[in-house]
């Protein structure tokens, strides 16, 4: 402890400079008792999330010819959906309530879990839009070629009310649950 740093601070707190807060940390430091530096951690962990999922992000844009699409999205896939395994294992139970984290790596493994997610998803998105560019672009082929026939008139619908059959299945399976 340095009395000389302690007077000071004293001295500024009583001429108004420092506020009561600020005396009190400063204080604390210079008496050397503990002070808390979990906002710094957690800063510090939010960055880490964040540079991490960037370096993820440059290293695979610098070797995607020799890694592959199929691992790309095999091991994006994987990442986010073992995060998320973790992080529901880990959570606590609803309540419409603030509910405190149940340990520090719980927001940050959710964090990395939803950007992983949505660089899957952003993706997926690309390359959806690309398929349907393709789409669009044969539409001219396929009209030179000739009506396609009865064949893909049936497909077409038989694939919406398989899509649609599913969609009311997975629903009434979830209304219950509400």
């Amino acid at each position: 402890m340095n009395p000389d740093v302690v007077a000071a601070i004293t001295r500024l707190r009583a001429d108004n400079v420092l506020a009561g807060p600020q005396a009190t940390l400063l204080n604390r430091v210079a008496r050397r008792h503990l002070v808390s530096v979990r906002l710094e951690i957690r800063i510090l962990l939010y960055a880490g999330v964040l540079l991490l999922t960037s370096g993820v992000g440059v290293l695979v844009v610098e070797h995607q010819q020799e890694i592959g699409p199929l691992a790309i999205a095999g091991a994006l896939g994987l990442a986010a959906a073992a995060c998320l395994v973790w992080v529901a294992r880990q959570a606590p139970p609803f309540s419409w309530r603030a509910v405190e984290s149940p340990n520090v790596a719980f927001d940050y493994i959710l964090l990395l879990g939803l950007l992983l997610i949505v660089a899957f998803s952003a993706g997926l998105a690309a390359t959806l839009v690309g398929l349907g560019l393709v789409v669009v672009m044969a539409s001219g082929v396929t009209q030179r070629i000739g009506p396609a026939g009865r064949a893909a008139t049936i497909v077409s619908a038989v694939s919406a009310a398989a899509i649609v059959a599913v969609g009311v299945v997975v629903t009434t399976q979830a209304l219950p649950q509400l």
